[in-house]
Parts: C-alpha cells; sequence; structure tokens
C-alpha cells in the first residue's frame, strides 16, 4: 500500500511537471529533433544568436513580449545564457509598465505610435491603436507583457516581477465588458481608453487571457484561471456563430462593413499561437481545438483578400511569404501535414528566424 501511494505521489509529480513545461523536449536539440538536419541548425543557431543578444534601448512592449516568449521557452529546455536573457528582457518590460497616478501600482503597457500618423488621424473616433499616446494602455502589449513577467517571476525565483503582472491583471479586470456574446463568456477591452468601449476585437481579448491565464498559474489563483477560459470562451462562441474575421460579431463595425466574417488576416496567426499554449496552461481541451480550428482557417484563406492584398495580409503560403506570423505553421507541424509542409517550406526560405519564429518553433508538441 505505502508503495503504491509513493507511486501515485510520484505519478502526480510528472504530472505537474510536465503541465508548467508545455514542451516535452528535454533539450533544444530534442525540441528540434524532427526537422530536417539544415533546418535544426538554422533554429539552433537563432537561438543561441537570440542569447546571445541584449535588448535595445526604447524596444517596444511588443517586441520585448515577443523575445519574452522565445526567452522562456529557451529556459525551459536548459539553454545556457536563455535565465539571463530572460531577466533582462523582463526587467525592461518591468521598467516600461505604466503605473497608476494614485497608488503607484501597475496599470498595463502603453504602445508607441508615429507622432505625424497620429495627429492626421484625430479627427475621426477610430484612431489607430498605437495613437492614443503613453496614458492609454493597451490589451495587446499588457497581455504579452503580463504573461512574461508572470513566467519569468516563476522561472527566475522574482516575485517582484508576478507582484506586477498581478497589478496590472487587477487594472484590467475592470475591462471587461458588461454586454457579453455567450453565457459565462467574458470579453475584454482593447483598451482602457473610452474611444474603445465599444470595440470588440478578438485577437486584444486574447491576449489579455494569455496574460490573465499565466497570471493565475503563477498566482495558483483559480478564479482567474476560469476568467482566462471564459474569455477564450467568447472566441469560440464566434467561429461557432460563422466569425472567422477580425472583429467579433457585437463590434459596431462589424455589420455594417461587408466581409467581416471572412476578413481572415494575420492576426489570426498569432490567435492560434496563444490559443495553442493557452489550452495546455489551462488544461483545456477545448481551448485546444479552437487554436487547431483558427490555425486552420487562416492556414487555407481562399478568399479575394487573402490572395491578392499581399504578405502584410495575408502569410499562409510560405513559399510566397516568410514574414513574422508565416512561422505560426511550425507551432502545429507535428499534429497536422499541411503545417509541416507550410513550416519545412518557411524554414528552408526565411533568411533568419526573429523571437516569434523562435516561440512557434519550439511550442510544437503533439
Amino acid at each position: 500500500m505505502k508503495y503504491l501511494f509513493l507511486t501515485f505521489i510520484a505519478a502526480a509529480c510528472v504530472a505537474m511537471s510536465l503541465a508548467y513545461h508545455p514542451a516535452s523536449a528535454a533539450t533544444l536539440s530534442d525540441a528540434v529533433a524532427d526537422l530536417a538536419p539544415q533546418d535544426r541548425e538554422k533554429v539552433i543557431g537563432a537561438a543561441r544568436a537570440f542569447l546571445r543578444g541584449q535588448p535595445k534601448a526604447n524596444r517596444s512592449a511588443n517586441d520585448l513580449g515577443w523575445d519574452c516568449q522565445a526567452a522562456i521557452a529557451l529556459s525551459e529546455l536548459g539553454e545556457p545564457g536563455a535565465k539571463e536573457r530572460l531577466a533582462g528582457i523582463a526587467d525592461a518590460l518591468n521598467a516600461s509598465r505604466e503605473q497608476s497616478k494614485t497608488s503607484g501600482k501597475a496599470i498595463g503597457w502603453a504602445a508607441a505610435g508615429d507622432a505625424k500618423a497620429c495627429v492626421q488621424a484625430r479627427g475621426g473616433r477610430n484612431v489607430p491603436a498605437a495613437c492614443e499616446g503613453s496614458t492609454t494602455i493597451y490589451a495587446f502589449q499588457s497581455g504579452l507583457a503580463m504573461a512574461c513577467l508572470a513566467r519569468a517571476g516563476s522561472l527566475l525565483d522574482r516575485p517582484e516581477l508576478i507582484v506586477t503582472a498581478k497589478a496590472a491583471m487587477d487594472y484590467w479586470s475592470r475591462h471587461r465588458f458588461a454586454k457579453e456574446p455567450c453565457k459565462e463568456c467574458v470579453y475584454f477591452a482593447t483598451s482602457d481608453s473610452a474611444e474603445d468601449d465599444e470595440r470588440y476585437i478578438r485577437n486584444m481579448n486574447l491576449f489579455i487571457a494569455f496574460g490573465a491565464s499565466e497570471v493565475g498559474r503563477a498566482t495558483k489563483d483559480a478564479a482567474l484561471m476560469m476568467t482566462a477560459k471564459q474569455s477564450v470562451r467568447s472566441d469560440i462562441w464566434e467561429r461557432a456563430n460563422g466569425n472567422r474575421g477580425y472583429l467579433g460579431k457585437l463590434d459596431p463595425l462589424w455589420t455594417s462593413r461587408p466581409g467581416e466574417a471572412e476578413r481572415i488576416e494575420n492576426h489570426s496567426a498569432s490567435m492560434a499561437l496563444l490559443l495553442k499554449v493557452m489550452g495546455a496552461t489551462l488544461g483545456d481541451s477545448s481551448i485546444d481545438r479552437q487554436a487547431e480550428t483558427v490555425w486552420r482557417d487562416w492556414a487555407t484563406c481562399d478568399n479575394k483578400r487573402c490572395q491578392t492584398a499581399g504578405c502584410k495580409y495575408w502569410a499562409g503560403n510560405a513559399a510566397q511569404c516568410q514574414a513574422t506570423a508565416t512561422a505560426a505553421h511550425c507551432a502545429f507541424r507535428l499534429r497536422d501535414k499541411l503545417a509541416k509542409s507550410q513550416c519545412e517550406t518557411y524554414l528552408s526560405l526565411v533568411p533568419s528566424l526573429g523571437s516569434y519564429g523562435l516561440w512557434a518553433i519550439l511550442e510544437a508538441r503533439p
């Protein structure tokens, strides 16, 4: 009986370990063992070049966020220097946070925009996302940064990073829409600006869900992890009700613009990647299925926009495009023949790999 009990405890510990580390590979070489030799060499070379680098001055929160996810994946694989690189990225993100003027607590991260372009855009209500200035907090940057600091805080044993992420998530919890698309769903705002108080944007909602899932895990907050699931549930509802596009169906522009339901673009690639990671973090197979559904919507898009708008709009054909988003195929390569083929084409043609590409490649698992 004692032996069986100890065996059960050991098995539980292994399960918990695997739940925390999404990649089952033990080393970087293991993580890319399925790739052709020349592709393995390219990925390993890019990873080690990335680890030798240092955060550039004034690097944006979104770029630091992608860097952080690559550094986390490499840290979990035990790559030498990965934790040092992760610490530098986390410090840069932590330093760039916006704080409450009254409490001094973190509230999120802003976006940097081109001043001239923003001035020209001020005449209309729908101001571009990077134009509100440093007083506006955005879902894209904040979700990535919260996820980064929460995971980095756990990996580096630096609780102050988790405190920052949790404070920002507390602030974002106030920016949930009262009008929700489905029962037990949550939909997060695009920003904390009044300009966005009716904007339902699918990928922005998922960036905050990503932050919530990682903060919930780091703080062992079951309620926050449930909030992340409910946020994803909103996206599952969107797809189940015929929406494959960028905007949510409750957005006022969704019904006024023909074709919004099929406005599949490169945002979908990042959505699929976020969903894949959250499916593992939250242990929810419905999220995992949504990840594959969103990836396939993007990967197989054949409408007129996807075929004519160029790689900045849709980069799902790796033979024609080797954009940042194209790397998302690699996250699904162990599950799907199309993803594997596209990933192989991408790796054979892309001249270099950035942090987003590294993250996508290292997130592949059956």
